[in-house]
């Protein structure tokens, strides 16, 4: 059923004086509001949902970890790993990899080997070009601040020496410290 609105419709402007009112009539159909309120997100699209889930440094290795959060399968897509200093934003070193379909609430760990060091900013952005049509596309990023030490370099190996030595003999000459001559 239509509704009619009336109402004196007043000219007054910014210090105007008012020349004239007039009287308007508006017809109009009824608007369905609730519908909206009531839409579960049973009825909505389902689409995937990519987001960077985590990104950890375990023994000089980066992993970073992709996930489809959302309600239907990812295609295959790529991650943008971005490393800058922190000191000032220069990229240090930048990656692009791969990533397979993900299944709903499917999973890829991603580990990466050779690291730059130093204060690094470390950026992952999935899906970077957007080709993906998604249930929220502003959660496809994230960012974190480690610092990147060298790895240790274990010492060679040397071979075991092994010397006799008679009793009560001594030396012809002292051994300097450091020379196993």
């Amino acid at each position: 059923r239509a509704a009619v609105i009336t109402g004196v419709a007043v000219g007054a402007g910014a210090g105007a004086a008012v020349a004239a009112t007039r009287r308007t009539t508006v017809v109009a159909a009824p608007v369905v509001v609730a519908e909206r309120a009531k839409t579960s997100p049973a009825s909505v699209a389902a689409l995937p949902d990519l987001t960077v889930s985590d990104m950890t440094v375990e023994d000089h290795v980066h992993c970073v970890t992709i996930a489809n959060v959302g309600r239907a399968a990812a295609p295959a897509s790529t991650v943008l790993v971005e490393f800058r200093t922190v000191a000032d934003g220069a990229l240090v070193a930048t990656t692009t990899m791969r990533v397979p379909p993900l299944a709903v609430n499917q999973s890829q760990r991603f580990r990466l080997h050779a690291l730059p060091v130093g204060r690094l900013q470390v950026t992952a952005l999935v899906d970077p070009a957007n080709r993906i049509a998604e249930s929220d596309e502003l959660n496809n990023n994230l960012v974190v601040d480690v610092e990147l030490l060298p790895p240790m370099v274990e010492p060679p190996s040397l071979p075991d020496v092994d010397v006799d030595v008679a009793p009560g003999a001594q030396a012809a000459e002292p051994i300097p410290a450091g020379h196993a001559d």
